[in-house]
């Protein structure tokens, strides 16, 4: 019965870690690049940055990929710890 409760914390995990934003923002300072030569720069982050610079296009577009990169990703997490009374699906 512990398994389908690993099986959401571990995906939501991803999720959630895939969207950082609000630590990468503080260290810079309210800098939205990252800090200098964008050593911890976020995708999330580059997505606020653009944002930011009025470039509603490129975000959006970076954001529409992020949404699927996520999607893919919780897919493959939901596939690879997905079992059957049998084994392995």
């Amino acid at each position: 019965m512990i398994k389908p409760t690993i099986v959401f914390v571990v995906i939501t995990s991803t999720i959630g870690a895939m969207q950082v934003l609000a630590e990468p923002l503080l260290f810079g300072v309210y800098s939205p690049t990252g800090g200098p030569d964008r050593q911890y720069q976020t995708l999330a982050l580059f997505i606020y940055e653009n944002f930011v610079k009025l470039d509603f296009g490129y975000a959006s577009a970076i954001s529409w990929m992020m949404f699927v990169f996520i999607v893919v990703v919780a897919g493959v997490n939901y596939l690879l710890t997905r079992r059957t009374k049998g084994g392995l699906v």
